[in-house]
């Protein structure tokens, strides 16, 4: 696994070493020296044996580190950002007065027709 600083792979390295799973961080002092350097170099890399792999997983699945809860929110926001509502404004969602809200990016086409608008929050679409 990558990750971007050493302090982000330290916890899931602290979890395998508890479960006798050996395992080591490859450019860390690199990062740590430079870490704008991180994103060139691939990031730190936390390696274990190949033997581990399945133990590992599990450990893994068992946490939820290999995936994110489903998150609602995030879900209606790509929906949105699927129907081409990509530009944040500073408007208010009629519904739930939410603040985030996107609107569909102008083009010559549509510089005469009313303004869509979404909500990354209910998922309300409405024109103005």
């Amino acid at each position: 696994m990558t990750f971007t600083y050493p302090s982000e792979a330290y916890p899931l390295m602290t979890k395998l070493e508890s479960e006798e799973i050996e395992c080591m961080l490859f450019d860390e002092l690199t990062v740590l020296t430079d870490p704008f350097i991180s994103n060139a170099i691939g990031g730190v890399k936390l390696k274990i044996r190949e033997t581990d792999l399945p133990h590992a997983t599990k450990i893994l699945k068992s946490i939820n580190f290999a995936g994110e809860k489903e998150n609602p929110a995030k879900k209606k926001l790509q929906e949105g950002f699927a129907k081409g509502y990509v530009v944040r404004v500073e408007k208010y969602c009629p519904k739930c007065e939410s603040a985030g809200i996107y609107r569909k990016r102008l083009s010559l086409s549509g510089l005469f027709k009313p303004k869509s608008y979404f909500c990354s929050d209910c998922g309300y679409t409405w024109e103005e």
